[in-house]
């Protein structure tokens, strides 16, 4: 997170990489056991940071004061997949209250304040099918009124396993919210042969998410989101669909920027168009005997750096200039709008222009295109 690099062993330590001076801490999390450590979960701030481990224990590291690992005993037994920060209350001493998914289908509430667990109580459990929550993201609906009340607040919670997702909404609290569902809401379920998931949620400029994306065995399974007075049961999903992927196998990661999906296979990195569908980039793993097998893939949530890792190898993937093509590709579909948002100069602009006015005057709509071409080069006796 921002400078940082957190990376997992399987000597059971957690080294901390200081990426502008390349200074390394190694900190040793169980001295007696070998592949200790699931999965690392740390927060978008940076000051907290969740050690899930492999066998019920679980640890705590609060980054912001100390790196000696905490134990978390009223967690313990439990296997994290993962973790939703609280963007709103937490701050260098505190967690704010987290949510938790676990590998037996549980979502749990947690608070650690001063590194000390305040909180760790189920607020929901899967009944029907005992399948991890292998990803969970949350977003807050925009305040309605001129001075709306605390009491008035609502909350989306999206969790995913391997082969269902499930939406939940309420509110104002996370123990009122999922108090509603007494019984698992309904879901949408694409089924395969994977035991592993992931979900993420697009935020532009960190801002209020607006789409997502689920990695499922059949493919890459996204959506939008619409935020309106959708209460409990109600959806907040459109325009979603279902992008096979381009390669043999499943992936082992997922990550959406504004406008791309990356896509890590065992030995390529796939980076897809949302709005073709078609390959926009590939880049091929060659030197598998120096690096060993592919791991993961992870993105920072402040800067939006994305990383790769191997058993032996952490790359950072440099993007640049994604939205280069993407005028022509609305074009291209019609949307005219959209093309003129994104063109970065005078000429991309007269194309759409011409483009749309060209389009009107095939429709009859001679009016409409006369204004159009009027903003262009070209005439309307043209």
């Amino acid at each position: 997170v921002g400078h940082v690099l957190w990376v997992a062993t399987d000597a059971g330590r957690v080294v901390r990489w200081h990426l502008g001076s390349g200074d390394e801490q190694e900190i040793v999390i169980d001295k007696g056991r070998n592949d200790v450590i699931f999965k690392l979960h740390v927060d978008p701030s940076g000051y907290h940071l969740i050690i899930g481990g492999n066998q019920g224990d679980n640890w705590y590291l609060p980054v912001a004061r100390s790196l000696k690992p905490k134990l978390m005993t009223l967690a313990k037994g439990a296997r994290i997949e993962s973790v939703c920060w609280d963007k709103e209350g937490s701050d260098d001493t505190s967690t704010g209250n987290i949510l938790v998914g676990t590998s037996r289908g549980g979502i749990f509430k947690a608070c650690i304040i001063d590194s000390k667990e305040r909180l760790w109580r189920q607020l929901f459990e899967l009944k029907d099918s005992v399948q991890p929550f292998c990803g969970l993201q949350c977003e807050h609906f925009p305040p309605t009124g001129k001075n709306p009340s605390e009491s008035s607040r609502r909350i989306f919670v999206m969790a995913a396993t391997p082969f269902r997702y499930y939406e939940f909404i309420g509110g104002p609290t996370h123990d009122a919210l999922f108090q509603q569902y007494t019984t698992a809401p309904a879901f949408i379920e694409l089924p395969g042969d994977l035991d592993y998931s992931e979900l993420h949620f697009f935020r532009k400029g960190g801002g209020r998410a607006s789409s997502f994306c689920w990695l499922t065995g059949p493919g890459i399974y996204s959506g939008s989101f619409s935020f309106g007075s959708q209460n409990a049961g109600d959806s907040i999903i459109f325009d979603y669909k279902l992008v096979p992927y381009l390669a043999p196998s499943a992936p082992l990661g997922i990550l959406a920027t504004e406008f791309h999906w990356f896509v890590l296979f065992f030995d390529r990195l796939q980076v897809i168009s949302q709005l073709t569908e078609a390959l926009a980039w590939e880049y091929v793993f060659q030197s598998r005997h120096i690096y060993g097998d592919m791991r993961g893939m992870v993105s920072d949530p402040a800067t939006g750096r994305v990383w790769v890792y191997a058993d032996y190898m952490v790359n950072e993937v440099i993007v640049t200039g994604e939205d280069h093509d993407v005028w022509r590709c609305y074009l291209e579909r019609g949307q005219f709008d959209a093309a003129l948002q994104h063109c970065r100069d005078l000429t991309q602009r007269e194309k759409v222009l011409c483009a749309q006015a060209d389009h009107y005057f095939s429709e009859r709509q001679s009016e409409l295109a006369a204004s159009v071409y009027a903003k262009t080069k070209r005439s309307f006796e043209e």
